[in-house]
């Protein structure tokens, strides 16, 4: 998809929700089918912030903690 690599978007996030929680991680089909940025936008909102919520018991602080080690550790390059 154009920019943005999907796999390495997943491992990093997979890799996070692991080191920090140990806990279950997200399959490639929540990103399935996405072609755009509007596409990753929807899944991302729609489909992985709620699976992730629902991980954490919709604790915010975990969710904060998964995102942001998340967004530091992604390098675009």
């Amino acid at each position: 998809m154009g920019e943005i690599d999907l796999e390495k978007l997943l491992i990093c996030l997979n890799q996070c929700i692991t080191a920090l929680f140990g806990r279950d991680q997200i399959g490639h089909s929540y990103l399935m089918g996405v072609q755009s940025v509007e596409d990753l936008h929807f899944a991302w909102f729609h489909r992985i912030i709620p699976l992730l919520q629902e991980y954490f018991y919709n604790d915010g602080q975990k969710l904060k903690a998964v995102l942001g080690d998340f967004v530091r550790k992604l390098d675009w390059d």
